[in-house]
């Protein structure tokens, strides 16, 4: 059972935050349908403070001698809470096991330096948001592992009731200043999944995407070898061309002024692209804004030894809702060589069509560009007065 704080609804909060639906992945591991940008909620302390305050009136009644909060947000949050009742103010910080399936597999740790300030004593557990609960349940463990006493947990919002219930069942109060419904679900039954919706892995820094079989994840420079690999693939240099990376160091400058610039100053790019269930990295996928072209495209390729199981496809159409539902890109274009058979193949599969011959610059070859959604005002206009 979760007591709410008398005051601002759970709208007032949801208004300081980025919130959006889709299909996300959380940090317990459950699938859910709303995700809460919670970078800058106290970018601008005294925006939130009036919530802030309310959490801490409603705090008061249990006599606590310390708050405790998971970093990142609930550690800001306990803070100012703790600054609120002129208590202690501790922290977890989060330590995530490497690969594996399941639920609730974060863990959170107490430094080592707070223990002693902790033990024996009766201690608020706070978090910004509280849904499944994975960050504040992993923090109430830590906590009792260290001899406090947990006596209550407070949000400035409950979503849903899975949170809320491990906490009842261990007859811990729950306070919130707001609260909502919320639709988690075990990714084995998650109707979101069965739809065929692209999972976005929000939880889990530098990952973009997730399908059945895939994974999409932003490169970083330490993936230089095998980008090396990649662009000097026979099948890279015929359909896309060379790029003269010819050793790491060249690859590292080639991620700089590509991916990694453009996730930089588009919000997107190219995504290294693995497998699930042996983390093989099976190539690229992702998106490009190019100064020659006046829309977004996407873009694909994989080592051969990928082809032929439908990879391409998974990822790209992936990408290709991604960039409609979450970055809201009406149209997006693909370019290919005429001959590439398979691209084209995947491009007519994900509903494209051509559209037109182009030229990327000046000297290169004319290539087939393929489109999908609403045509550009200059397209329209053009058919409009050839009708």
């Amino acid at each position: 059972m979760t007591e709410t704080a008398p005051g601002s609804p759970a709208e007032d909060f949801l208004a300081l935050v980025d919130a959006r639906e889709g299909h996300f992945g959380l940090e317990s591991g459950h699938h859910g349908e709303l995700w809460l940008g919670l970078d800058g909620l106290f970018a601008e302390p005294r925006r939130v403070a009036p919530l802030v305050e309310r959490l801490g009136l409603a705090l008061r009644r249990y006599d606590v001698a310390a708050v405790c909060g998971p970093l990142v947000g609930g550690a800001f949050l306990a803070q100012s809470v703790a600054r609120s009742l002129n208590v202690g103010f501790a922290f977890t910080e989060r330590i995530t096991p490497q690969g594996g399936e399941g639920l609730y597999r974060a863990r959170y740790r107490l430094p080592p330096a707070l223990a002693p300030r902790v033990r024996g004593r009766r201690v608020a557990i706070v978090d910004d948001v509280m849904s499944a609960g994975s960050a504040a349940r992993c923090t109430y463990e830590e906590l009792r592992a260290h001899g406090a006493i947990p006596a209550a947990v407070g949000a400035l919002l409950v979503l849903g009731s899975l949170g809320s219930e491990f906490f009842a069942g261990r007859d811990v109060p729950v306070v919130a200043v707001g609260s909502r419904p919320y639709r988690a679900w075990d990714p084995a039954a998650c109707p979101l999944c069965v739809s065929g919706v692209p999972l976005e892995p929000v939880a889990r820094p530098g990952a973009v995407l997730e399908t059945a079989r895939l994974s999409l994840r932003e490169l970083t420079v330490e993936d230089a070898a095998f980008m090396r690999a990649l662009l000097n693939e026979p099948s890279w240099l015929r359909f896309i061309g060379d790029r003269g990376v010819r050793t790491v160091d060249d690859a590292r400058e080639y991620l700089l002024r590509g991916p990694i610039e453009s996730y930089q100053r588009h919000g997107f790019g190219m995504y290294l692209v693995e497998r699930k269930g042996d983390a093989a990295p099976i190539g690229i996928c992702g998106l490009v804004k190019r100064d020659a072209l006046e829309d977004v495209d996407v873009g694909f390729a994989l080592f051969p030894a990928f082809w032929g199981s439908g990879y391409a496809y998974e990822a790209a159409s992936a990408v290709v809702r991604f960039a409609k539902n979450a970055l809201g890109l009406r149209r997006i274009i693909a370019v290919t060589a005429p001959d590439n058979a398979g691209s084209i193949r995947v491009l007519e599969k994900l509903g494209m069509t051509f559209e037109k011959m182009v030229r990327l610059s000046a000297d290169d070859v004319e290539i087939c560009q393929y489109a999908n959604g609403r045509e550009p005002d200059a397209v329209r206009k053009e058919a409009e007065q050839s009708s």
